[in-house]
């Protein structure tokens, strides 16, 4: 698989173990093998498996007003409005328009609004047709592998297509998007005028990135390339980031330990990484449920994960014993990362202020969260 693992954009350097996580993606598909994830809700690096659904262009209207945080997370998001870019660019051909009209950037992922306009009356009724869709894939597939594709799945136009709908400057050397991006239920939004679909999409970078200059290009597979947006990844909100290689205990029955790796929280996402010491907990992540993290507020607050409206993201390894947890948390619980003492894995409080890990009060000791088998 080594082969396949051809960045496009090679400037942004990814550690081992993130290189280990796509290209075990990218096995796993060939393999045609679903990956193995708790049961939660999991994406894959290589694509998401959420579809669009088509809402009305009024409902839309009134969530852009109010800005791509609004239309992503609940909560105050009032600390974060000045990290978002708006009217980020455009790019047109004599048929149609694709602009990135906001976006927000935490570090690992991006979040953006974006439109696609039909210039003409039939470049128009091509995109609310699916007809401009179904010529580039026919294009791609072959008529007649397209054709079975839709004989066996009708609705696929309106639902998958819009998983490949659109490409970034992140590819494999056969032009596969590696980077995974979600088209998140309720996210498609034709406008009343007939002309213009706007979408909310995450990208998701699947590992901490941080500011950097070389800019997050995309752009609309029937397009192509030069008709890319390059939207800017050089501001980050305040974000928390440890290295900390400190190992926990996970299961106080059986001593089952971890040595955490890496923690980021941000006011949008809290991410961890960790190595575990033996390979039996693999055999038993399917059947927790529970709190893997907690945070302690600044006022000594505590507020577990499962009190805290969020999506999950992330997997294991049987080859590296590895775990890792993307949360993306839609209803926000702070503003500032300046509001979190600290954050809670297994028995052990990391403050944030980097200063030494310490026994925590309050144990999540995930054995005691599993389900009756």
């Amino acid at each position: 698989m080594k082969q396949e693992f051809n960045w496009a954009m090679d400037q942004v350097k990814l550690p081992p173990e993130a290189e280990e996580r796509i290209l075990r993606a990218l096995e796993d598909r060939k393999a045609g093998r679903a990956p193995r994830r708790p049961r939660r809700t999991w994406k894959t690096a290589v694509a998401a498996v959420a579809a669009a659904v088509l809402m009305t262009g009024t409902a839309f209207a009134a969530a852009y007003q109010a800005g791509v945080l609004d239309i992503f997370f609940q909560g105050d998001t009032s600390s974060l409005e000045s990290y978002v870019q708006t009217a980020v660019g455009s790019a047109e051909n004599e048929d149609y328009r694709f602009t990135v009209n906001s976006a927000y950037y935490d570090g690992m992922s991006i979040y953006a609004v974006v439109t696609l306009e039909g210039l003409t009356d039939q470049a128009a009724e091509r995109l609310f047709s699916n007809q401009v869709f179904a010529d580039y894939y026919a294009q791609l597939y072959g008529q007649e592998e397209f054709d079975a594709l839709l004989l066996k799945d009708p609705d696929w136009l309106e639902t998958s297509s819009r998983l490949e709908m659109f490409v970034t400057n992140i590819r494999d050397e056969f032009g596969n998007v590696v980077i995974g991006y979600e088209v998140p239920p309720q996210s498609e939004f034709p406008d009343e005028s007939g002309r213009i679909i706007s979408w909310k999409i995450k990208f998701d970078l699947f590992q901490w990135t941080g500011p950097t200059d070389m800019p997050f290009r995309v752009w609309v597979n029937f397009m192509g390339e030069d008709y890319a947006v390059a939207i800017p990844l050089s501001e980050v909100a305040k974000t928390a980031h440890l290295e900390p290689n400190y190992t926990i205990c996970m299961d106080m029955p059986t001593n089952e330990q971890a040595i955490v790796r890496e923690i980021y929280v941000t006011p949008t996402q809290i991410y961890y990484r960790m190595d575990y010491l033996s390979a039996s907990r693999a055999l038993q992540l399917e059947n927790i449920e529970g709190d893997w993290f907690a945070l302690r507020m600044q006022d000594g607050t505590i507020i577990k994960e499962s009190q805290i409206n969020l999506t999950g993201t992330g997997g294991w390894s049987d080859k590296t014993m590895q775990y890792e947890s993307i949360s993306t948390l839609k209803s926000l619980v702070f503003s500032d990362v300046s509001e979190v003492y600290s954050i809670i894995l297994g028995d052990t409080e990391f403050p944030l202020d980097g200063s030494q890990p310490f026994p925590s009060e309050l144990v999540l000791d995930l054995s005691h969260q599993q389900k009756a088998s």
